[in-house]
């Protein structure tokens, strides 16, 4: 796997389950088309995945969902302690990797212009994106 990897699906709903596990509910293709520009997202769920060797520290850890014009439209900062639990508990369940998730719930999300909505993952100070979704005008909306 390398260091560290980081996997972000769009979906309507995240549930959390009594025995913790989360629930993704109508998981979305990479690219949406919508009615009306501006419009809006009547409900859209951002689930990111990260993982790392068990041997990699991510002690700073911040999950970004942007607007194509780079507008931040939710934040995640994992907590330091929530990260070295779950390494702890890799360590002494002998898993070779520890990780963690970060979810936003958003409804009414404004969609001012056609592009690609990105999630960006920091992790000691280096980004990568772990998802997108391309939101577009449908035919219906340009006719």
């Amino acid at each position: 796997m390398g260091k560290y990897s980081a996997v972000t699906l769009f979906c309507e709903d995240i549930r959390i389950e009594k025995s913790e596990q989360q629930t993704l509910v109508g998981v979305l293709k990479d690219a949406l088309e919508i009615t009306k520009i501006p419009g809006a997202l009547p409900r859209l769920a951002v689930f990111t995945r990260l993982s790392a060797d068990v041997d990699f520290d991510m002690s700073e850890l911040t999950v970004r969902f942007l607007e194509p014009s780079g507008k931040l439209i939710a934040e995640n900062i994992i907590e330091n302690e929530m990260i070295k639990n779950a390494r702890d508990r890799a360590i002494r369940t002998n898993n070779p990797t520890h990780g963690v998730v970060a979810m936003f719930q958003l409804s009414m999300l404004p969609v001012e212009s056609e592009g690609i909505f990105s999630v960006v993952c920091t992790v000691n100070g280096s980004e990568t994106r772990s998802g997108y979704i391309n939101i577009r005008l449908s035919q219906a909306g340009k006719s």
